[in-house]
């Protein structure tokens, strides 16, 4: 029960024991009494139909028992007893419902301080599953990145190896030429002079003819795989 229903049924009530009271100082003691004690049973009903007999039933429980007293005692003819115990009455339940009101408000109020708590909380955490996913997308990013790179040298390693291969496709492609010299040394014509006239020495003229022979060999590979051998042999005289 929030704070203006209460405020208006305590209101009505006073109304009521006021719309009871007026007369009463006007006609004795004893419809006094009776007053007080009508105004006393209001406020009781008032309270009870608020949720005191929950809330606050020590408080409900002594006002009920005053305002019986209040009527055991006009019923005696106890008058003043009577009006003082209704007046008691209807004070504790004044107490019961103030009680009552003032307990709603501190609940009020701390439920709303655990909202304010549990909205912070939440923010709290709404901040770290942020940043997690703040440093899952640099991860990522990162990862991305990485991934990228390899793929760049990975194709540039794939351009490479393709060039190279590329490079010993054409290079078996030209002709493959293999030359080979081979020089040999031999000594011939030896010349011996006639014997000259006698008074002249016997000269012996031995002359070294140096021939050195070279000898070319280029091998041709040819479209269908065949070699073809030349051989250039050069005379060389001394």
């Amino acid at each position: 029960m929030n704070r203006p229903t209460l405020a208006t049924a305590l209101m009505a009530a006073t109304a009521l024991c006021l719309s009871f009271a007026a007369p009463a100082y006007a006609e004795g003691k004893a419809d006094r009494a009776r007053a007080a004690i009508a105004e006393a049973q209001t406020k009781i009903d008032t309270a009870e139909s608020l949720g005191t007999s929950t809330a606050q039933p020590g408080r409900t429980a002594e006002a009920n028992a005053a305002l019986a007293r209040a009527k055991e005692n006009l019923a005696a003819g106890h008058k003043p007893e009577a009006i003082a115990d209704a007046i008691h009455a209807s004070a504790l339940a004044d107490a019961a419902l103030g009680q009552m009101q003032k307990t709603a408000n501190e609940h009020s109020e701390a439920m709303k301080m655990q909202a304010q708590a549990q909205a912070a909380e939440t923010a709290r955490a709404q901040m770290t599953v942020d940043a997690a996913h703040m440093q899952t997308d640099m991860a990522n990013d990162r990862a991305n990145r990485a991934e990228n790179a390899a793929a760049v040298s990975a194709s540039d390693a794939a351009f490479s190896r393709n060039a190279a291969m590329a490079a010993q496709a054409e290079a078996q492609k030209q002709p493959m030429q293999m030359q080979t010299t081979v020089s040999t040394e031999q000594q011939t014509e030896r010349v011996i002079a006639h014997p000259a006239p006698a008074a002249r020495a016997t000269r012996h003229v031995t002359r070294h003819r140096r021939v050195v022979h070279h000898r070319r060999v280029v091998h041709h590979h040819t479209a269908r795989g065949k070699v073809t051998t030349t051989t250039t042999v050069t005379h060389t005289g001394m």
